[in-house]
């Protein structure tokens, strides 16, 4: 009977070849196949530059945007308009664009962690252990990003504008 239930443990463990499963331990930073790790490092990577430099770019034309409206920054000012409701203006301006592309890069972020984690269900390119999933904390991190960059695409090129030459621009 001991024999019976042995065999049958096998070829529930293995149908197969009708041996046991065996234990292997690898080591903690074992993350399965190299090429498929460095293949997500090396698109990490890109993300990252192609982030910067779409940062750089929307930074370079807000500001050519707030340089082209200082007539009308001037004349707001010549009306009544403090400086702080001007500059208040200008960061409403830039968190709403910025909140706009921070969702929609949590969007495509959220889709790209769904398909990595389907590939990596279906087809066992990394240990079990690792989710690929959207963490709150980088939600989080995420909007928190686009208030500081609402704070220097809208506040500081805003500064400058409506600092001393004001009364320039209105004579413009």
């Amino acid at each position: 009977a001991h024999a019976r239930a042995t065999s049958s443990m096998r070829s529930a463990a293995r149908p197969e070849s009708g041996l046991p499963l065996r234990a292997v331990v690898v080591p903690y930073t074992h993350l399965g196949d190299p090429t498929m790790v460095w293949a997500l490092r090396a698109g990490q990577l890109f993300a990252s530059a192609l982030t910067v430099l779409v940062a750089i770019n929307l930074a370079i034309l807000v500001y050519a945007r707030t340089v082209t409206r200082l007539g009308e920054l001037a004349v707001r000012s010549a009306l009544g308009a403090s400086r702080r409701r001007i500059l208040t203006q200008l960061f409403v301006e830039a968190l709403a664009l910025a909140l706009l592309g921070a969702a929609a890069g949590l969007g495509i972020a959220f889709y790209a962690l769904d398909v990595i984690q389907t590939m990596n269900e279906t087809g066992a390119l990394m240990p079990y252990w690792i989710n690929f999933a959207l963490a709150p904390r980088a939600v989080v991190v995420a909007l928190a990003l686009a208030a500081l960059s609402a704070l220097i695409i809208g506040v500081l090129p805003g500064l400058k504008a409506t600092g001393v030459s004001m009364t320039a621009n209105l004579h413009e």
